[in-house]
């Protein structure tokens, strides 16, 4: 079979400094194992890092993966101008180049981006490929939450040209997929139709960074000299500095448990983002909190092994559903304290492998740490639950082992069909999440 995979804004295995994989990167690698023929369509701009990895649409192999990458201008700011502009210049160079590839048998494409899921489609459509869109966040109901006030009545023209792209694409697709239940019922209510067995449900996953040994020592020494200290409880947050993240509470919560006196707790925060330069400010003088910046995967992995306590700082009315950044703490092994809501904040209470606080409350942070910090044992009674739930029902084989099999059969039911005619299948419309 084969596969296009449409993804762009993850890591690439081609990247420099060793960074761990991300869904697609994690997917490619299962299909390309299982025998099929992979392609993944991406950008040369390293979204996390705010990079560009070529100054032209350029091909590279990894493996038996051939990773197609199609330049866009970049972007400082993820909420700007120029990310649209580059979203639309990748979507434009996919449409040019997908029209001289050899056809592929199925195409799973991330949404979003907009534009490129409505691409894909377009694509599907004309060629008579089966294209399911991938739903990892609710553009462009996200985008209107995060603009300013005064930018909202301004935006609703470009917010007006963005849902009528998404509505033809997820209306137009095959079929949705979704990292989380909400988000496939937002999908299906956008296409106006109920659930078939095309859909599903494959939460993201977790990739444990295999680090060689001798990193570990290399990667103590950058992080000490960062001002990390091992002899320190580590409360460690990690993700982007982005507008539906708020930080705000926790720097103040570490501010007031350095007025009381607990010299113990370090708040580690690993991450880049818009925001940064007003926290850096906001935590000026505090010696309990450090930046790390943008750190490589043997730093990532030292983190994992040595914090005490994972942080999800979400801002009030985050969308996110089951963020990845649960599935990386539990993981570890790690309490998670965060301050999302639904669906993520369901999970961690199931199985008590967390707290929730409220939004944006640096006092219900602060009462929601202090037991945490002076109980080791519920520290570790909570990380054990949380690694087991990990183990049993989120690692990656479970997880991408299912989406790979979905695909597959996908794939064959569309085979001997013309589109848009009813399926006829047994494929059970298995939900990979509990």
């Amino acid at each position: 079979m084969k596969v296009w995979l449409v993804t762009v804004a993850e890591p690439l295995p081609t990247d420099p400094g060793g960074q761990r994989l991300y869904r697609t990167g994690m997917l490619a690698n299962l299909l390309s194992n299982r025998g099929h023929e992979v392609t993944w369509w991406t950008s040369t701009f390293n979204h996390m890092q705010k990079l560009q990895r070529a100054s032209t649409d350029c091909d590279v192999s990894f493996n038996d993966i051939l990773i197609k990458m199609l330049h866009g201008c970049g972007y400082a700011r993820n909420i700007s101008i120029s990310r649209l502009l580059d979203h639309l210049q990748i979507a434009w160079s996919f449409r040019s180049h997908a029209s001289v590839t050899r056809r592929p048998d199925i195409i799973l494409c991330s949404y979003p981006t907009i534009e490129l899921s409505r691409e894909a489609v377009r694509y599907g459509l004309a060629q008579r490929v089966p294209v399911l869109l991938d739903i990892r966040d609710l553009w462009p109901d996200i985008i209107f939450d995060v603009l300013p006030l005064q930018l909202r009545r301004a935006g609703k023209a470009m917010l007006f040209w963005l849902s009528a792209q998404a509505q033809y694409a997820l209306r137009k697709c095959t079929a949705v997929v979704g990292v989380s239940d909400a988000y496939l019922k937002w999908a299906l209510h956008i296409a106006e139709r109920g659930r078939s067995v095309h859909d599903g449900v494959f939460p993201l996953s977790y990739a444990i960074p295999e680090i060689n040994p001798g990193n570990v020592k290399e990667a103590s020494e950058k992080l000490a000299g960062l001002g990390v200290d091992p002899g320190r409880l580590l409360l460690w947050y990690v993700g982007t500095f982005g507008r539906t993240y708020d930080l705000v509470p926790v720097i103040e919560a570490a501010r007031r448990i350095a007025e009381s006196g607990n010299e113990n707790a370090q708040f580690v925060i690993t991450g880049t983002g818009d925001a940064e330069p007003q926290l850096r400010e906001l935590a000026r003088g505090l010696t309990n909190v450090v930046f790390t910046g943008w750190l490589g995967a043997s730093e990532i992995s030292w983190l994992r092994q040595n914090a005490a306590i994972g942080i999800q700082a979400y801002a009030a009315g985050a969308k996110q559903g089951l963020a990845n950044k649960l599935f990386e703490y539990i993981s570890a092994g790690l309490p998670v304290v965060s301050s999302l809501r639904g669906e993520n904040e369901t999970l961690i209470q199931e199985h008590g492998c967390g707290v929730t606080y409220k939004a944006g409350d640096p006092d219900d942070l602060l009462n929601k740490l202090v037991p945490l910090l002076s109980d080791a044992n519920l520290r570790h009674e909570m990380g054990r639950r949380g690694k087991r739930l990990f183990e049993q029902y989120y690692s990656p084989q479970t997880i991408y082992e299912g989406l790979a099999t979905h695909l597959e059969r996908v794939a064959k039911d569309c085979s001997y069909i013309r589109r848009h005619e009813p399926v006829k299948s047994e494929l059970s419309q298995t939900v990979f999440y509990h």
